[in-house]
């Protein structure tokens, strides 16, 4: 957990033009990242204030296994919960983008019934217009 601490009080005191340049070091490593380069990557991708659903996913597979390479039960329990916090970070990006969609066809569904009502009004003008004025009964008065 020492680990993790330092990790921890190392970015909290970046800025985020150096924690962008961190993240864009470790990136570079590719797979010869160590287990610990793996967990500050995998951080500095959810730790931002709204990953995408991209930096969730690549932090998700980062954290994959981590937690059986620690002894330590609180390091574990926290790369467990950057797991959770990942993989619900995805969810969270799917059901915004399946929102984002419902409300486009939700708003195409209105103008559409904007459009019937349109015609509606328009076909009963023409009708009230065609039709044959009524005559009065007969043996009425004028």
């Amino acid at each position: 957990m020492h680990a993790v601490a330092k990790m921890l009080r190392e970015i909290s005191a970046m800025s985020q033009a150096d924690a962008n340049l961190r993240q864009q070091q470790l990136q570079a490593l590719g797979p010869r990242r160590r287990p610990e380069q793996r967990l500050e990557l995998a951080y500095l991708l959810i730790a931002r204030a709204a990953p995408s659903s991209d930096e969730a996913s690549q932090a998700h597979e980062l954290l994959k296994g981590l937690d059986s390479l620690t002894e330590d039960r609180a390091s574990r329990q926290f790369i467990r919960v950057l797991q959770r916090l990942s993989r619900q970070t995805v969810e969270l990006a799917q059901a915004r983008g399946d929102l984002a969609k419902a409300n486009r066809k939700a708003a195409d569904l209105e103008d559409k019934i904007g459009q019937i009502k349109n015609l509606e009004v328009q076909l009963q003008g023409r009708t009230q217009e065609h039709a044959p004025k009524p005559t009065p009964p007969k043996g009425a008065v004028r």
